[in-house]
């Protein structure tokens, strides 16, 4: 994903690389732990966080409601992705409204995202040589343009630069931390000492180190934060096809999860089954109302917002799975999740 970029390259140009290389650097420990926690015990139980979370103490009706949270953290992601396919598209042909675009890109997923998962990983396997090739081509064109002008040294490093750069980032990696969860829960259990550290490492570090990094460099030679708008100003129509095909396999992948998220939250609560096709489409309308509202432009201020929710919830699941049930032998001593043994 180019959020990635845009997340290292608006710290960047905000308190300056090294803040932005530090705080990335400590988010991905920090996510590095919640990965390995997290694959731990979704293998061993067979869970995802939703159910890890029904039974860390919040619940059947708690768990539900929690699922908001992780439903908003996708919609959040879908209004970014959303908006950097638009924010290309729009560099390469500025006469079309930008709302229009907004519009049609948030739409453009709906049918992509109608049959479930299925297509999402036939995206996944197609997109990522494309993805890799479409990255060394900007790098190529972003660093042979000419950097005698660029500083890394801009910004100072002090207390107050690194809290809100940090909340942010923590954001981010505390989601992709659990998000390893969805996938490692079909493991086999003699792979699961491997898998944590193999999910660290791509999920974690390749994400925000190395990609995020790499953000950080290429916003200060092109002194823009936003990979859309570079991407189409360097390679063209190229760059509007890499960031379109590219950000159309991250954002399915959001309007799954969240139209899921939002499914058991409806289904459970409000006991309204209409189907998950519905939740895709208000997730698409949802989509609409961020991206037009200008989300891109509050990037940090909307991490740091939704960041407060969601590492309170991870440190209430981490406190009863490394403390409450193994230290104080409170609860059940291993994961309930079902319905009947719980309140």
């Amino acid at each position: 994903s180019v959020f990635a970029f845009a997340l290292g390259g608006t710290i960047a140009l905000a308190y300056g690389f090294w803040v932005a290389m530090i705080t990335l650097t400590i988010g991905s420990i920090v996510g590095t732990g919640i990965a390995i926690v997290i694959t731990q015990v979704s293998a061993s139980y067979g869970l995802d966080v939703d159910l890890i979370t029904r039974g860390s103490g919040y619940g059947f009706l708690g768990s539900a409601i929690t699922s908001l949270i992780w439903g908003a953290i996708f919609l959040m992601y879908a209004g970014f992705e959303a908006s950097f396919m638009a924010s290309a598209f729009h560099t390469q042909w500025p006469g079309i409204d930008i709302n229009i675009v907004y519009v049609v890109m948030s739409l453009i997923i709906v049918p992509i995202n109608w049959y479930g998962f299925i297509v999402n990983d036939l995206l996944q396997r197609i997109t990522w040589p494309l993805f890799l090739i479409g990255l060394v081509w900007l790098m190529i064109k972003v660093f042979s343009s000419g950097g005698s002008h660029v500083s890394v040294g801009t910004g100072a490093v002090t207390f107050s630069a690194l809290v809100p750069a940090m909340a942010a980032v923590l954001t981010s990696c505390t989601t992709q931390g659990m998000l390893v969860g969805d996938w490692s829960r079909f493991m086999r259990k003699a792979d699961i000492g491997r898998a944590k550290w193999i999910a660290a490492l791509v999920a974690i570090w390749l994400t925000f180190v190395v990609e995020g990094g790499l953000g950080a460099a290429m916003s200060l030679f092109t002194k823009n934060a936003n990979p859309g708008i570079y991407a189409a100003s360097l390679l063209g129509v190229g760059g509007v096809l890499w960031i379109l095909i590219t950000q159309l396999r991250i954002n399915n992948m959001n309007y799954y999860s969240s139209s899921l998220a939002l499914a058991n939250f409806s289904s459970r609560i409000l006991r309204w089954v209409p189907g998950r096709n519905i939740w895709v489409i208000a997730t698409a309308l949802i989509t609409i109302g961020t991206t037009t509202g200008g989300i891109l432009n509050h990037l940090l201020n909307v991490l740091t917002f939704l960041g407060i929710f969601l590492l309170a919830w991870m440190g209430t699941l981490f406190a009863d799975i490394l403390v409450i049930k193994p230290r104080l032998k409170i609860g059940f001593p291993y994961i309930e999740h079902r319905r009947g043994y719980l309140t």
